[in-house]
């Protein structure tokens, strides 16, 4: 059986060389994070895997080029964050120290450590897609579900919207095919272009 290691080590790409050269390694290592780029500049690393143990929530500050741990969560894996018009995170879905997909969303404030509740998703989900709109709301797309036992999972093809007015989800239209492991990108006409993916 193969071994799986958990980096700690982080990698900066300068585009104007075409290199990449070592930055400062994360306090903890992790897998299957998110990260999302804060409006001061400072990366927001999320979740992972950290051998199920609690993960650290990380700021990456590119002026030092060092991470620092700015609060704890729940090992959460294949969760989202989405920046909000008002420079807080969303995050959204992924897989629970619990073997459960968690239904609650929380926040991040740059100005308050950690993280804290806010609405709870209509259906739980692993390796769904979540776009910021252009006015202010955030869709979230398909991905799956497991059943009780983990024995299976359903992809889906439902989506939802936050609103960050309200802190609630609403549920709104169906994509064509059910989709996990896709990619959205926000189109400049508004509207939002599902791609790839896999629906078994």
């Amino acid at each position: 059986m193969m071994s799986t290691s958990l980096y700690a080590s982080a990698e900066l790409y300068d585009p104007a060389t075409g290199r990449f050269q070592p930055t400062g390694d994360m306090s903890q290592a992790s897998t299957d994070n998110s990260g999302i780029l804060l409006p001061d500049g400072r990366e927001l690393i999320v979740g992972g895997d950290t051998s199920w143990e609690p993960s650290t929530i990380e700021l990456y500050d590119p002026a030092s080029g060092r991470f620092a741990a700015a609060g704890e969560m729940d090992s959460r894996i294949k969760c989202r964050a989405t920046l909000l018009r008002s420079g807080k995170v969303l995050v959204t879905g992924g897989e629970s120290t619990a073997i459960t997909a968690p239904t609650d969303a929380k926040l991040y404030d740059p100005a308050l450590p950690g993280l804290y509740p806010t609405g709870r998703m209509i259906t739980p989900r692993l390796d769904s897609t979540a776009t910021r709109l252009a006015d202010g709301r955030v869709l979230i797309a398909g991905g799956d579900v497991p059943n009780a036992d983990y024995s299976a999972f359903k992809i889906l093809s439902s989506a939802e919207l936050y609103d960050p007015v309200t802190g609630r989800f609403s549920a709104t239209g169906h994509m064509a095919f059910p989709r996990t492991a896709h990619e959205a990108v926000l189109l400049p006409n508004g509207q939002v272009l599902i791609v790839g993916g896999r629906s078994s």
